[in-house]
């Protein structure tokens, strides 16, 4: 018998088993009753075959599902855990040698301090990639996952996707150079689009009559979002790599340069770097990349410099947020010239009133800009902008387009009448009058829940992945549901049934299918998460979080004759505070906000945190730091079901610091007030010896 005839035969049934749901599940004839396998199992064998084919390419079916488009369903993406936190980098943005000085300063006396020998320190410079971060996962050498950064403890699953990309390899192959064929590894970079695939991609929506895409980044971003492998492929994503983590810390070298250039042997790729001895070396870099910023391939928006030696990194630790290993170094905002031809104003979810520039379209380091913020009326003022003006825009943070100065010779003053621009007294969307503070810095509409620009963007706020994560519902579907009158609050678009959305223009019922789907996939969320969807101002996630931890349910802000005293209780807790104690009184004493929640919550299940025991009961903690063997938040549960609470601040009421590496002011903070800092095995040994 042939020897790989049982590999065969797996590739056949998989490329029928995958055919034959494929095709049940495009041609829209797929129920609960006939689909015969889920999204999670469907994906599972997808990614099964593409493993097989990566390993016996010579036993590929020639019009293999995976070379079809439509090949792989589109389906809401399933978040996954980060097996350990993906944090994001500190920013410095001076301009100077200074912010080179201070890291080399810092990390050479830190090096000090434990006897470090400071002969073997060197220091990288790397691009800081305009793109969307991703951590692969391979396991003995073969690719198993793909997850997006997300909010740094919960990610995106795009395995699948992450298969259409060329220079992700699929397996590592094993070699006597290297252990990254063995165990778990991980491998950290970025997803981007090269500026050359970018303008090809805009001149074929051009050529098709299609609205271009606005920038690389956020065409990579919802690209990899997107449950379409074959447009993943032809839209040419890049994988960047900026470094690996090993289950095994043993099977990486001692210099992080060696092994990213030890990947890049095994297929990966990565960009330009150095690597020096001291602060000259990297402002040198910061130099001479900001020269050839416009000759790369690809959109940078710094460079990032990290400490070489992983030993050393392990000594200097993490914040809560960052490693204190690296930080980038962002280079000034870009500009452009361009004229403005209206002024609008733009609602947020509490009212506040923006003015916004409608700018003939330029482009501004490779992002197409045709709108951007004039702050306030007192800003328009003092830089004397008008309609018609020529103007430099800037993207501050290479992210938000500014208006930054009018350069038309010809100033407005209030006698021109026809060109300078007012804060229109009422509101041009609900007819409610517009309050402008004296000094003309605030404007706020007064309409409420009457404004539909106010209602859209608390949707909006309420459907975003921090919040009630409702995927796949765009902006432009909301504000049709509320131009029909479909819906007015989250509770009405928590009931949207599939023939609602059959009632909007261009929806078909596949796409109105997913959208129901995403919002029943939405519907287990945390008490915490529900209270920050609504959308109260100064009420945000992490003020959330605390609110929930101090309360016994959210019957104590729903009842009138509860609500009084707790937000009385909440007005002296730390991390809550006078401000967001007075806001969520004020929301709560609304009786249609009662009566909107009232529904909502018959509508979602709401995943208590059960008190499994008083071990902690009269104990206050505060964490900081990051955890070997569970997450902060792993952390905060188990003190919430334990009957203790938690606090933002240190203060002298707090019973423990729970520190992981890193911590920083709060460790300080603890020493002063003399509060005792214990690890997370001590706080593991405290909650079990604790009766």
């Amino acid at each position: 018998m042939d020897e790989f005839q049982h590999i065969k035969d797996r590739i056949g049934a998989l490329e029928k088993t995958l055919l034959q749901h494929n095709d049940l599940y495009y041609a829209g004839e797929t129920t609960e009753d006939s689909r015969i396998i889920s999204d999670l199992q469907y994906d599972q064998l997808y990614r099964e075959l593409a493993d097989l084919y990566q390993r016996y390419p010579q036993f590929k079916y020639v019009d293999s599902i995976l070379n079809k488009v439509g090949g792989v369903r589109n389906s809401v993406l399933s978040k996954v855990k980060h097996s350990f936190p993906m944090l994001s980098l500190s920013t410095k943005t001076g301009q100077t040698i200074n912010e080179c000085v201070d890291f080399y300063n810092f990390v050479i006396n830190i090096a000090k301090s434990i006897h470090f020998d400071q002969d073997v320190i060197r220091f990288t410079g790397e691009l800081k990639y305009d793109g969307v971060s991703l951590r692969l996962k391979y396991v003995d050498g073969f690719l198993t996952q793909a997850i997006t950064r997300g909010d740094g403890s919960i990610g995106e699953d795009v395995t699948i996707n992450a298969f259409q990309i060329e220079n992700i390899p699929k397996i590592i192959n094993k070699s006597t150079d290297h252990g990254f064929a063995e165990g778990v590894v991980w491998v950290c970079g970025e997803c981007i689009i090269d500026n050359a695939t970018f303008e090809n991609i805009n001149d074929q929506q051009i050529k098709n009559n299609k609205p271009i895409f606005s920038n690389a980044r956020n065409l990579a971003a919802g690209t990899m979002r997107c449950g379409e492998p074959d447009l993943v492929k032809s839209r040419g994503i890049k994988f960047l790599i900026y470094d690996v983590v090993c289950e095994d810390k043993s099977k990486l070298s001692s210099s992080h340069v060696h092994n990213l250039l030890t990947l890049e042997k095994v297929g990966f790729s990565f960009g330009d770097f150095c690597l020096v001895s001291n602060a000259d070396g990297l402002y040198s870099f910061y130099k001479d990349v900001e020269k050839r910023r416009k000759q790369l391939p690809y959109e940078i928006d710094g460079v990032v410099y990290k400490v070489n030696n992983l030993e050393l990194r392990d000594h200097l630790g993490y914040t809560s947020r960052e490693p204190r290993w690296a930080i980038a170094h962002k280079y000034i905002p870009q500009t452009a010239t361009t004229t403005i031809t209206a002024i609008d104003i733009q609602v947020g979810r509490t009212g506040k009133i923006t003015p916004v520039a409608r700018l003939k379209p330029v482009s501004v380091g490779g992002v197409v800009v045709s709108n951007a913020t004039l702050n306030n009326q007192s800003y328009i003022r003092k830089k004397s902008i008008c309609v018609g003006d020529e103007v430099i825009i800037q993207r501050s943070g290479d992210v938000i387009p500014e208006v930054i100065e009018s350069i038309t010779a010809a100033a407005c003053s209030d006698s021109d009448s026809g060109r300078f621009w007012r804060m229109p007294r009422w509101c041009p969307l609900c007819s409610c009058e517009i309050v402008l503070s004296s000094d003309e810095k605030q404007a706020k509409c007064t309409g409420d829940i009457q404004c539909p620009g106010q209602i859209q963007r608390k949707l909006l706020h309420f459907c975003n992945r921090r919040a009630m994560n409702v995927v796949g519902i765009a902006e432009k579907i909301i504000e049709e549901l509320l131009d029909k009158q479909i819906i007015s609050n989250p509770a009405e678009l928590m009931a949207l049934t599939v023939s609602d959305f059959l009632k909007l223009r261009n929806v078909k019922e596949r796409s109105a299918k997913k959208m129901t789907e995403a919002i029943d996939s939405a519907r287990n969320t945390t008490a915490s998460n529900f209270l920050f969807a609504l959308g109260i101002p100064r009420v945000g996630e992490e003020i959330s979080r605390y609110v929930i931890s101090n309360i016994k349910d959210l019957d104590d802000l729903l009842s009138p004759e509860k609500l009084p005293h707790t937000c009385k209780l909440l007005h002296s807790v730390k991390g809550v505070g006078p401000i967001a104690a007075n806001n969520l009184q004020s929301y709560f004493s609304d009786k249609r906000n009662i009566e909107m929640v009232t529904r909502l919550l018959t509508l979602v299940n709401i995943q208590q945190q059960p008190i499994s025991s008083q071990k902690l009961s009269g104990m206050l903690f505060a964490i900081t730091g990051t955890f070997t063997n569970a997450t902060r938040d792993n952390i905060g549960d188990l003190i919430i079901k334990n009957g203790g609470k938690l606090t933002n601040s240190i203060s002298d009421k707090v019973t423990y610091l729970i520190a992981g590496v890193g911590g920083g002011i709060k460790r300080q903070h603890a020493l002063e007030f003399k509060i005792p800092v214990i690890t997370e095995e001590q706080f593991f040994k405290l909650l079990e010896n604790t009766k």
